[in-house]
């Protein structure tokens, strides 16, 4: 089951992931990128925690200006 969801996900042309509806269009509102990329990234190496976890962080940051 996990394994289909995380197929659609990474394969999906549109993907809610409604982290938050106050996060910037930076972080979670472009296909591939921020917040979305990241847990596509996750969902195609789900034992690379850590990177995920960098990547998150990362984005967010540049996306909230810190």
């Amino acid at each position: 089951m996990i394994r289909a969801i995380a197929s659609q996900i990474v394969s999906a042309t549109n993907v809610e992931l409604s982290g938050d509806d106050e996060s910037p269009a930076a972080f979670g509102g472009t296909p591939g990128k921020g917040e979305w990329g990241d847990m596509q990234y996750f969902f195609t190496h789900p034992s690379d925690i850590t990177g995920t976890e960098q990547k998150l962080e990362a984005d967010a940051s540049k996306a909230y200006g810190h």
